[in-house]
């Protein structure tokens, strides 16, 4: 009769014996341990930050998106244009760079220019409706005229029209007094206000450009200056203005004052500046004109023929260069990997457009350079500001704008970033084992 044996048992040189199991349990117990170890990762990755995670929202710029920078070849130098002035700069008001030159960095007296910054300099200290008690060394100051009166009261907006219009020494004094107390400690807000500018190379001893020893300015001081003045639309407007009539008190008719600055006749598009003309300076006149949106400004020092000089360097300046738009507003720029968001990449986008004047060579030669961090820690905002954009030529930065996050990127939960950091542990085990094999 055959004997059987019990499940769990074998039978061994006629005894019964039961099965061994300890290999089953060793096997049991190490999947155990595996998996309270893949857990134990899980939750101490979720809970301690990654390696060389930054504190704050942006890390150091790395390579992961930005960095890319498009190189061509190099551009030239914009060359001299003809013109019989001695000195000249003409300049960008985009961006603030000269487009041509000769001589601008020479000093020379400035004339009656002068008083673009007397203007500008009024315009950011004083109230525009105030009175000003016009004195007797204002009333006798010599040159050009708004024929005040010793005593008589003007408002600060009419004697700027006198200023700028009919170029009144008397309305220069007049202001520098109200203002500053003394054309002396007018002067030196001038000067302080050109440190401020940049134009390092002027220095003024009086509000109205008459020849005096250590008053001087540059070609490329005065376009900066009538820049930063043109910006201003206060200034703006009265420059613009060829005929203005204000308040002449004991007179039976209102002052009439024409503008000076025939340019605003003469080309079209023309908005200013201001001209001037002294024994040391010569003809000079700073003009400005604005074509599709483009604003140039010509400074043109000691010329013969400064009206014909400021428009031929103008009308290079329109035909040799194309206002182009490099980056629109809203443009996506890119993207940007998210540490423990809820979300794992954030478009970023221009946060305005990027417009530079080019002529044919520099759009041939320009370089754009994205920077953005590597990466960003959540939470993060929509319209936070995540890196930039810039457009150079031979290492010159002509322009640059702030690349913004597209939407908001909210964190993530504890529960999301531990699966998250589950998934990221299986499937690099689920490799080394793969790769495991294959050996």
């Amino acid at each position: 009769m055959s004997s059987r044996t019990r499940p769990g048992f074998s039978r061994q040189g006629g005894k019964t014996l039961r099965k061994t199991t300890t290999g089953c349990a060793d096997a049991a117990r190490l999947s155990v341990f595996r998996a309270f170890v893949v857990v134990w990762c899980a939750l101490a990755v979720t809970f301690w930050p990654a390696s060389g995670e930054a504190a704050s929202p942006i890390s150091t710029p790395g390579t992961e998106q930005g960095g890319a920078v498009l190189e061509t070849a190099s551009s030239a130098k914009a060359s001299p244009v003809a013109a019989a002035a001695t000195a000249y700069c003409v300049l960008d008001t985009v961006t603030g760079r000269v487009l041509s030159e000769r001589n601008a960095d020479q000093r020379r007296a400035p004339a009656s220019t002068t008083k673009i910054m007397t203007a500008l300099v009024v315009l950011e200290k004083a109230d525009l409706e105030a009175k000003i008690k016009v004195s007797p060394k204002a009333a006798s100051t010599r040159g050009s005229s708004m024929w005040l009166a010793a005593g008589e009261e003007l408002t600060v907006r009419d004697l700027l029209y006198g200023l700028l219009l009919n170029s009144g020494n008397d309305a220069a004094v007049a202001l520098a007094e109200g203002v500053g107390g003394s054309v002396e400690s007018f002067a030196a807000f001038m000067n302080e206000k050109a440190r401020e500018l940049g134009a390092t190379s002027s220095q003024f001893k009086n509000p109205h450009g008459l020849d005096e020893n250590g008053h001087y300015s540059t070609a490329r001081d005065l376009a900066v200056i009538a820049r930063a003045a043109m910006a201003n639309p206060e200034f703006a407007a009265i420059v613009a203005t060829r005929r203005k009539v204000v308040p002449w008190n004991g007179h039976a008719e209102d002052r009439a004052l024409h503008s000076h600055n025939k340019f605003l006749w003469s080309y079209e598009g023309a908005t200013g500046v201001k001209t001037g003309y002294t024994g040391q300076a010569g003809k000079c006149l700073v003009a400005s004109a604005s074509r599709g949106g483009w604003s140039v400004i010509a400074a043109v020092l000691n010329s013969s023929r400064m009206y014909t000089d400021a428009q031929v360097l103008l009308d290079t300046a329109y035909q040799g260069y194309q206002v182009t738009t490099l980056v629109h507003k809203g443009d996506v720029v890119g993207t940007v990997r998210v540490e423990r968001g809820g979300e794992d990449r954030v478009k970023l986008v221009a946060a305005r457009d990027l417009v530079l004047p080019l002529n044919a060579a520099e759009q041939a030669a320009l370089q754009r350079e994205e920077k953005v961090p590597a990466y960003v820690t959540a939470p993060v905002s929509a319209g936070a500001v995540l890196g930039s954009v810039s457009a150079s030529l031979n290492g010159e930065v002509l322009g640059s704008l702030e690349v913004v996050a597209a939407e908001d990127v909210r964190a993530a939960t504890v529960l999301e970033l531990f699966v998250d950091r589950l998934r990221g542990l299986f499937s690099s085990m689920l490799s080394t084992l793969t790769v495991y094999r294959r050996g």
